[in-house]
């Protein structure tokens, strides 16, 4: 009876610790790739004239708002 309980506890741990490491590694390719757009899009806004990039980031959402100033005279 004690083995039984054993292996269910076991196997619970493990279920919870591969979904900590898929979760982990969805939030570090969301943060990777957001991180990719962000400097990909100010290359591009300083490449069309523009002036210097205004960027917001939420860390609670993983998400951000970017905005291509025009370049000041």
């Amino acid at each position: 009876m004690t083995s039984n309980i054993n292996l269910i506890l076991k196997l619970i741990l493990a279920i919870l610790l591969l979904a900590l490491i898929i979760s982990g590694f969805l939030l570090a390719s969301k943060i990777f790739f957001n991180t990719k757009e962000i400097n990909s899009a100010s290359e591009s806004c300083y490449n069309n004239g523009g002036g210097s990039p205004i960027v917001e980031t939420t860390f609670l959402t993983l998400d951000y708002s970017f905005y291509c100033t025009d370049e000041e005279k």
